[in-house]
Formats: C-alpha cells, sequence, structure tokens
C-alpha cells in the first residue's frame, strides 16, 4: 500500500486537507456477509448493539479479524480492503465515510487540528491504517449529531459549517480515544523494557 496515498488520514503530507461526509448509515444486520472490498474512504464502523466482526488485509492475502462489541468501533483508512461479518440477529451498526481532500473555503484543516491539539498529533504521528478502540460516548453523541444533520433537508451554508465542526469534533475525540488506548500501552511497554534492561545489567 502506498503509504503516501493523498487519501489517507495518517500521513503528514495530507495535513492541509479537510475532511468532508461522504455516505452515512445507521442499519440493523440479520446474518450478514459483505463482500471484500475497498474504497477511498476513510470509514468508522460504530456498534451500537450487538457483535460483529470486520476482517480485513493489508497484503490481499492474509485476512485479519476484528470482532466488535457494543460501543466498540473500528477505524479502517483508505483503500484498507475489508468485510463485515454479523453472525447473529439485530445487530445495529453506523457507519460513517469521510473523503479527505483538498480544502478551499473549510472551516477547518487536519493541520489546523494538529497545531494545535497534542493527541491529534500523536493520533496522526502513530496512528495505524486499522485499528479498535472503545468508546466512552464521546464518539458516539458526535456520530449522531452527524446523523441529525443528513436527517436534515434544508442544507444551508450554516449547516455545511456546523458539519465541519462535527468532523473536527470527530476527529478530536477519535484522536483522544486513541491516545487513551495505545498510547499508554506503548508507554507501558517502554517502562517494562527499561526495567528488565535495568534488572539484567545489574
Amino acid at each position: 500500500m502506498n503509504q503516501f496515498d493523498e487519501n489517507i488520514l495518517f500521513n503528514k503530507h495530507n495535513l492541509n486537507k479537510s475532511a468532508d461526509l461522504a455516505y452515512f448509515s445507521f442499519q440493523n444486520y440479520d446474518k450478514f456477509d459483505m463482500r471484500a472490498h475497498h474504497h477511498k474512504e476513510i470509514e468508522i464502523m460504530y456498534v451500537y448493539s450487538g457483535k460483529a466482526s470486520v476482517f480485513y488485509t493489508q497484503d490481499n492475502v492474509k485476512y485479519e479479524e476484528v470482532v466488535l462489541n457494543g460501543n466498540q468501533y473500528i477505524l479502517i483508512d483508505s483503500n484498507v480492503k475489508h468485510k463485515l461479518v454479523v453472525d447473529s440477529h439485530g445487530v445495529t451498526i453506523y457507519s460513517v465515510l469521510i473523503t479527505v481532500r483538498n480544502s478551499k473555503d473549510d472551516y477547518f484543516t487536519f493541520r489546523q487540528l494538529y497545531d494545535v491539539d497534542p493527541k491529534f498529533r500523536y493520533f496522526i504521528e502513530h496512528g495505524q491504517l486499522v485499528y479498535k478502540a472503545f468508546d466512552n460516548n464521546l464518539i458516539l453523541e458526535t456520530i449522531k449529531l452527524i446523523q441529525k444533520y443528513t436527517l436534515d433537508v434544508r442544507k444551508s451554508n450554516m449547516s455545511k459549517i456546523k458539519l465541519q465542526s462535527m468532523l473536527s469534533t470527530l476527529f478530536i475525540s477519535l484522536a483522544g480515544s486513541y491516545n487513551d488506548q495505545f498510547k499508554d500501552v506503548r508507554a507501558n511497554r517502554i517502562n517494562l523494557a527499561t526495567n528488565y534492561i535495568q534488572n539484567h545489567l545489574r
């Protein structure tokens, strides 16, 4: 995969770009097996209730499984091949597809978030093309606001600004969630390695 893809979120070459909503859905699934596919958009699959599995591959040969329970989500970066599998009934999932695009008169750019938010900076510099995390409801609440926007038929310039604000909030929340889950783990591994070296070099 080309790490300098113009659509990849975790690419500092794309910091001067912005985000736009490409697709939104909230669906109930019963025994569902999606065809493996990829797309240029970044995708967030959020399991609202039930249990689902997402399979993904970065080499088009070996697939890895990520199991999602309620209040867990997976972020899949641009052009990562993946599929959703649901083995039970009554599983509800939010799906948000976001396009990375050249910014014109947009309300925010990734650069603005990168410059002011240390957690977003860590998120961009250490992010994985696919990762799973648990939500403390901040991400869910933002997704619900975006859902209300998609149902508003009276779109205006002001509502476009509101959407940009929601997407900005969503990425800040994603960055916070990522830091909470992975930065602490990374720090603990470094501490364990340091302690091991100190104890064995005495």
